[in-house]
């Protein structure tokens, strides 16, 4: 199986620690911004940063890691869609915070949320296998008990509260989050449900009640028209 490169690592300047901005290579055969190195010579007595090796004062710009440096950028940055910045979304974690990519899942045991490709790395581990993985949320430091530090993982029915497994003592009523959220919505339905007989059977006896007065109007005129014709001469 292949292993990825991070190709990323190889492309930053090791001064600014960013991505290179017209990067030149020293006659040592390392790399830098042109702007970052001028500054380092004029501070460092022409000296590599890397290897210490005299730098010389004539460089120009290396163009072929210039454009393996855009092409970079233009694969990067061809689905915005995978980015962060839309209301509500969840930052990957591990990636770089210039531009993080959108997380797909977040893992209650590590306390952290990854983009599609650092959850696989995440996964590939074996002592990761076990670990809780759920969509995506926010304040993930939240979700673990202040002091255990270990995932809210189950529901106190005494206390009314998350708490983590180390929190359990003996005797204690106690669920998983997700029973208790089945349990929850499941009273969140009846109740809605209940309501709506409630409106229907509202709606019908207003319907009779309607009913009923158009027959009590139809039968007053009804005798009110008999009437009428019985006062005729």
């Amino acid at each position: 199986m292949a292993t990825a490169i991070d190709v990323f690592r190889h492309l930053r300047c090791p001064i600014c620690k960013n991505l290179f901005v017209d990067p030149v290579t020293t006659g040592c055969g390392h790399s830098f911004c042109q702007r970052c190195l001028d500054q380092h010579i004029r501070m460092s007595n022409q000296q590599c940063l890397i290897c210490q090796e005299t730098v010389y004062t004539q460089r120009s710009v290396n163009t072929a890691l210039k454009t393996i440096l855009q092409e970079f950028l233009q694969v990067q940055m061809a689905d915005l869609s995978l980015c962060t910045g839309g209301r509500g979304e969840i930052p990957c974690d591990i990636c770089e915070e210039s531009l993080p990519l959108r997380a797909v899942k977040s893992c209650l045991t590590c306390l952290h949320s990854y983009c599609e490709r650092h959850l696989k790395r995440h996964q590939s581990l074996s002592r990761h296998r076990g670990h809780k993985l759920v969509s995506p949320v926010e304040r993930l430091d939240e979700k673990a008990c202040r002091f255990h530090g270990r995932p809210l993982e189950l529901y106190c029915k005494r206390d009314k509260r998350l708490i983590c497994t180390l929190c359990v003592k003996t005797g204690e009523d106690v669920v998983s989050i997700e029973t208790e959220r089945a349990r929850r919505e499941a009273e969140q339905q009846n109740a809605i449900k209940e309501l709506e007989s409630m409106t229907n059977q509202s709606e019908n006896k207003l319907e009779d009640l309607q009913n009923t007065v158009t027959k009590y109007q139809e039968s007053s005129d009804r005798q009110r028209a008999e009437g009428n014709k019985g006062g005729v001469c």
